[in-house]
This record gives structure tokens, C-alpha cells and sequence, in this order.
């Protein structure tokens, strides 16, 4: 079975209140141990809510962000690494 990188708009998709149809029914029918992310998403992720100037916006999205993403993608974070991207390009 294929595994798949989640970008970082695949997970800010999810966290709308009414999310793309498509994205969440393709999500959903994903085993979760095939689900993967980046380190370049989670730090895309926690500059974005570092950059927002609503405190409680970004206590929300921090919260979301350390008490869901990390723990619910905690074995699965791949490191972007020269060889990574070697092998991305093909």
C-alpha cells in the first residue's frame, strides 16, 4: 500500500470548520499509519501561528497544533534530508 506526505495545506484543509468534501473523504479512507508530514510542515505550521496577531487565534492554534498534530503524527515526521529530496524529485 502507498503511503502519503501530508503538506501543510492538507492539514490547515482539515482544520476548517467545513472542510474541502474531497480532502476529508480521501483522508478518511487513509489507514493512518500511511499518513505522514515533514518537518518543513510542522515548522510552516508553527510560523504561521507564530505570525498571527490575535492572541486567542493563535492559543487555539497552538493548542490544536501541540495537543492533536504532534502527538496524532508522532512516529510518522519525516526529516527533510539531501537524500529525501533526491528521491522527491523523481
Amino acid at each position: 500500500m502507498m503511503a502519503w506526505l501530508l503538506d501543510t495545506n492538507i492539514l490547515s484543509e482539515l482544520r476548517r470548520p467545513r472542510p474541502e468534501p474531497r480532502v476529508s473523504t480521501f483522508i478518511a479512507a487513509q489507514p493512518l499509519d500511511l499518513l505522514y508530514v515533514s518537518t518543513v510542515t510542522f515548522a510552516e505550521i508553527r510560523f504561521g501561528i507564530e505570525l498571527l496577531t490575535d492572541p486567542g487565534r493563535r492559543a487555539d492554534l497552538n493548542t490544536w497544533f501541540t495537543t492533536t498534530v504532534r502527538p496524532l503524527f508522532a512516529e510518522r515526521v519525516l526529516e527533510v534530508t539531501e537524500d529525501v529530496l533526491l528521491e522527491w524529485r523523481h
